[in-house]
């Protein structure tokens, strides 16, 4: 599994049914209770240049079930709930995690996580990926700590020996540029998404956008895909 992890979020809803919406997460949101890091994990260290194990640290998280035990019951008080279902990704070729935060005004957020393609890989294997993938995106959606803080390479710094600390790769603000191939490939897919309604330009756009940088050729091809579906 790539280690980066693009979440593409889309939000629906009139503008007054999205305020609704956060005014209604703030209040839950307060009333989360503390969670606890109910799973323990051994992860090794590998030398980023070699890929040798130069030792292994343990890392803590909490899983779905405590999650789910401390955040639900606010969550419905406030007319909230979260669901999560495995479907046709927006963005990619494969499938994607969707995880969708819900109010009972009518709005939603919805986040999108696109899936390791399971060619070759154990089915097992390929579970756990999902499991983790569903946790990640639920403590992104409710904004929510559930597992020890990392640096930027996955590893503690106090797993290191003193003056041994891993080079760091430098942060970057910016998002990455959405290829033009891959564009290409996935113009029918949201073609056929606009033209049976089940999202609008903007909303591929605004989706994409959360994780890639659109250039304003791409936009344009996008928005173009509307006018195509009218003309069909």
């Amino acid at each position: 599994m790539d280690d980066t992890i693009l979440i593409y979020r889309a939000t629906y809803g009139t503008p007054e049914q999205v305020a609704q919406l956060y005014a209604a997460f703030a209040k839950a949101q307060g009333a989360f209770e503390p969670i606890a890091k109910n799973r323990e994990v051994e992860i090794p260290i590998k030398d980023k240049n070699t890929g040798a194990q130069r030792g292994s640290y343990k890392f803590r998280y909490a899983d779905l079930e405590e999650i789910n035990s401390k955040t639900r019951k606010p969550l419905s008080e406030n007319g909230l709930g979260t669901m999560q279902s495995i479907g046709r990704s927006t963005t990619t070729t494969g499938t994607s995690i969707f995880t969708r935060l819900t109010h009972a005004g009518g709005a939603c957020i919805e986040d999108e996580i696109p899936l390791p393609a399971q060619e070759k890989r154990d089915i097992k294997d390929y579970g756990a990926t999902v499991s983790y993938l569903r946790r990640y995106a639920k403590t992104a959606l409710l904004d929510i700590a559930a597992d020890d803080d990392l640096d930027a390479n996955g590893n503690r710094d106090d797993d290191f020996p003193p003056g041994d600390q891993p080079e760091r790769e430098p942060e970057s603000n910016g998002k990455p540029p959405y290829p033009d191939e891959k564009l290409e490939k996935m113009l029918p897919q949201w073609q056929d998404l606009i033209t049976s309604g089940r999202k609008t330009a903007d909303q591929v756009i605004a989706t994409v956008s959360s994780g890639n940088a659109l250039n304003p050729q791409q936009v344009e091809k996008i928005r173009g895909l509307a006018t195509e579906g009218a003309k069909a």
